[in-house]
């Protein structure tokens, strides 16, 4: 006799509320790349290589804010599968973002600061990179515990651009 047909495995699906939040702190992580933007008055501009500096910076956001854009809705997102899809995207557009900034050549008054900031934006990517590997992993507990230190990774990435002057990217 045959045993009865077991019922098909459906990927892991997160609570609506856990995964609205694990896909809003992903875009936290993209937030942090609109705050990244080199767009306000630096804390020091008297440089020649400031305006340069920061014009070639927001330029870099604008663009990835435009990726992110081409992206898609992130509301999509409706199971840990998609959530690691989505998330890896974002932070492919994250860590191309971190690249161009550190390509670029900051007034030496503001190079500590940058380089400070940039360490900061590497280590939230890095907190994200884990939530996306949790989710892939199609572990939901983990996935929200996660969230949480990429919350608090992005909201020490923007504190460290405080020092830059720096603000959102407009558009």
């Amino acid at each position: 006799m045959r045993p009865p047909p077991r019922p098909p495995i459906r990927p892991p699906r997160m609570r609506p509320a856990a995964r609205s939040s694990a896909v809003l702190v992903l875009l936290g992580l993209l937030g942090l790349t609109a705050t990244g933007c080199f767009g306000g008055s630096g804390s020091s501009a008297s440089s020649q290589a400031a305006p340069s500096f920061h014009s070639q910076a927001l330029a870099i956001c604008r663009r990835t804010q435009r990726h992110v854009v081409a992206l898609g809705a992130p509301n999509a997102v409706a199971s840990l599968p998609d959530l690691a899809t989505h998330g890896a995207r974002l932070l492919v557009l994250q860590r191309r973002e971190i690249s161009q900034l550190r390509a670029l050549q900051p007034p030496a008054s503001d190079a500590g600061d940058v380089q400070a900031a940039l360490s900061a934006m590497r280590a939230a990517t890095a907190a994200g990179a884990r939530l996306v590997s949790y989710a892939r992993q199609g572990d939901p507990g983990a996935v929200i515990a996660q969230e949480r230190v990429v919350t608090a990774a992005v909201a020490a990435a923007n504190r460290a651009l405080v020092p830059l002057g720096l603000n959102t990217c407009a558009g």
